[in-house]
């Protein structure tokens, strides 16, 4: 599930030898290499940016239908053409790949299951046109499902409405029971 060996060898990083200096410069080059990368999700917020979508995140008052709201537009952030993982393709950057993958928790992780198994075949082929291939139609899914939640907030009118048919619609999405 999560790839330490393949993170860290891409970095130059073996899981077998002892920490001493030589790793802790190593970790210092993985921790800025991969913050690079990860202010691509903030200009892929920027540009992605849905309008409409701070009003329906102020309009639930269920916390799980606002994890989801949150993870889909984070989703969508990272797919994007300005995101990260359009970066860590452009670059082909392994390393990067293996930990923006193996950070994914929660919805992100539920929402996009198809990410874990390209990764896992990648490190089999190194296939980079696989990965983008999963990226862009990860993209339409997120963008085809936030334009599904604004025309479901923007047909209704009351809160508990709109709490109610967007929790359903959420769980739906993500195989949960109500």
């Amino acid at each position: 599930d999560v790839y330490p060996r393949d993170v860290f060898s891409d970095y130059g990083i073996s899981l077998d030898e002892s920490v001493d200096e030589r790793v802790f410069r190593r970790l210092d080059d993985v921790t800025s290499r991969y913050s690079r990368i990860l202010q691509y999700h903030e200009l892929g917020e920027s540009v992605e940016d849905i309008p409409g979508w701070h009003d329906i995140l102020a309009a639930v008052s269920d916390r799980t239908t606002e994890y989801f709201l949150r993870a889909l537009k984070d989703l969508i952030a990272d797919t994007s053409d300005y995101g990260p993982l359009r970066r860590i393709i452009q670059t082909h950057d392994k390393g990067a790949l293996a930990l923006f993958v193996s950070s994914q928790e929660g919805f992100r992780k539920t929402l996009y299951p198809e990410l874990r198994t390209v990764l896992d075949a990648f490190f089999v082929d190194g296939d980079w046109a696989a990965v983008d291939t999963v990226r862009r139609q990860g993209y339409e899914r997120f963008t085809a499902k936030s334009r599904e939640i604004v025309e479901l907030y923007e047909g209704r009118g009351l809160r508990e409405t709109v709490d109610d048919a967007i929790g359903d619609f959420v769980r739906a999405a993500a195989g949960l029971r109500s």
